[in-house]
């Protein structure tokens, strides 16, 4: 950790006033921060500005901000002043986090607009494809939601709605900046539409053998589908929705396949003669329809109460 005492990082060498952090000082521009910040404007009044006329030659103004994470502002003040190449592409979900907190603090939104996508794509990229771990996803739905990008906040909350088990109850990871109970109604109510979509994918799978009438095999096969799924507790699927997460009963029902035998009196429209129908095929085709877009909770209805949707306003199309 530096000594407060060391000298103040020059974010802009001509700047005019010190921002005093818990271990760090930086050099910026008071006109700068007052063009991006209508907090800073406010904080850089007009009263203010005199005293800094006034001050005594060679010292520079200080104002102390002993509540803000020194590496997340002093991030945020190298993109305001354009210094990029002391910009890191992928921080840590924990810095994400204390940028989102300073960016609400101090409405530092537009500014960072870019650099958010870049670091939430970043950090979406970083935890695609290992174990689910759930607190490091509502870490970046956190981010996504204060820095106010609706198209990761619409990836990361697909990942959650995949994953999550049980009832959604609270996504916050501070109790500076709270996410609002209409983010986890959205999430209830995607969360639902997805299981109802399952659900009637394996009733298409149940009944595509028996469509053209009555089959033999068609009939065994799907009495052993059914045993077979019971045997692993996936049927009833609103009982297995309770212990398991969507993704994780859907990679489970496609490995579920009967045995299939052609029946006696085996016609051209038996099931039984048509090699291409597997169950998990059908399973397949939906999960290749649902899953395409990504797209978990609109940010925007969030925010809005569903408002942006009637009026044809939100940023990322859906339905």
């Amino acid at each position: 950790m530096e000594d407060n005492d060391s000298p103040a990082v020059k974010i802009d060498p001509n700047g005019d006033v010190v921002l005093i952090l818990n271990w760090k000082k930086l050099l910026v521009s008071s006109k700068i921060l007052s063009m991006v910040s209508r907090v800073f404007a406010a904080m850089f009044s007009s009263r203010f500005r005199e005293g800094l006329h006034n001050a005594t030659p060679g010292i520079i103004p200080t104002v102390p901000l002993p509540e803000d994470d020194a590496i997340a502002f002093e991030m945020i003040c190298d993109v305001i002043r354009y210094r990029h190449k002391h910009v890191p592409i992928n921080p840590s979900l924990n810095q994400l986090v204390n940028i989102a907190i300073i960016a609400d603090k101090y409405e530092f939104y537009e500014p960072l607009y870019a650099y958010s996508v870049v670091w939430l794509q970043s950090g979406i990229k970083n935890c695609t494809g290992k174990f689910y771990n759930a607190a490091d996803w509502n870490k970046l739905l956190f981010a996504a939601y204060v820095l106010d990008t609706p198209g990761e906040f619409a990836r990361i909350s697909w990942e959650i709605v995949l994953n999550h088990v049980g009832p959604y109850r609270c996504f916050d990871v501070t109790d500076e900046v709270g996410i609002t109970p209409d983010t986890i109604a959205e999430f209830d109510a995607r969360t639902a539409n997805l299981r109802t979509d399952l659900v009637n994918a394996v009733g298409t799978a149940l009944y595509t053998p028996l469509e053209n009438g009555y089959c033999t095999g068609g009939i065994k096969a799907v009495s052993e589908y059914l045993y077979k799924l019971k045997a692993q507790k996936l049927w009833p699927l609103t009982d297995a929705f309770k212990e398991k997460s969507l993704l994780s009963i859907y990679e489970r029902l496609i490995c579920v396949e009967p045995q299939r035998k052609k029946c006696k009196e085996a016609s051209p429209n038996c099931s039984c003669t048509k090699a291409e129908f597997t169950f998990s095929g059908v399973l397949r085709a939906w999960k290749d329809t649902a899953f395409a877009a990504q797209f978990g909770v609109c940010l925007d209805c969030v925010k809005t109460g569903r408002e942006s949707l009637r009026k044809k306003e939100c940023r990322v199309e859906h339905s």
